[in-house]
C-alpha cells in the first residue's frame, strides 16, 4: 500500500510542476514601479502569457520560441567560449485599452529569460522573468 501512496505522490508532484508559472517584472525607462509578467514555467515553445503594466493595465497574449544558441564565456578562462541552448522568440500582448506590446525574448534551459519590448505608442519596455 505504501508503494501505491508513493507513486500517487510522485504523480501529483509531476502534474503540479508541469502547471507552474514563472513570474517576472516589466520595466519601463521612466523608472516607475515595475509591472508584472507571468509565463508558463515549462520548456514549451509556445503558450499564453499575462502581464500587468506599471500603470495597472492588464494585458494577455501569446508567445512562441524556437531553439537557438547563446554564446557565453567563463570569466576565469576568457579564452574558452561556450554555446548554450536557448529559446529565442516573440511575445505579443493585447492590453485592455487596445494597447499592443510586442517583445523579442530569449529563455535559457531553466526558463529564465529577458525581453525587449515596444508598444504601439513607441514606449520601450524590458521583461525579466
Amino acid at each position: 500500500m505504501s508503494c501505491q501512496l508513493a507513486l500517487a505522490t510522485c504523480l501529483a508532484l509531476l502534474v503540479s510542476a508541469c502547471g507552474s508559472s514563472r513570474y517576472g517584472q516589466v520595466y519601463s525607462p521612466s523608472g516607475a514601479t515595475p509591472g508584472s509578467v507571468v509565463f508558463p514555467d515549462s520548456a514549451a515553445n509556445r503558450g499564453q502569457v499575462q502581464a500587468t503594466l506599471a500603470d495597472g493595465e492588464h494585458c494577455s497574449g501569446r508567445y512562441a520560441t524556437v531553439p537557438g544558441p547563446q554564446v557565453t564565456w567563463d570569466d576565469q578562462e576568457p579564452s574558452i567560449i561556450y554555446e548554450e541552448d536557448t529559446q529565442d522568440g516573440m511575445a505579443i500582448f493585447d492590453c485592455e485599452s487596445g494597447h499592443l506590446v510586442r517583445c523579442s525574448l530569449s529563455r535559457d534551459l531553466t526558463g529564465d529569460g529577458t525581453g525587449r519590448c515596444i508598444d504601439n505608442h513607441g514606449q520601450q519596455l524590458t521583461l525579466v522573468f
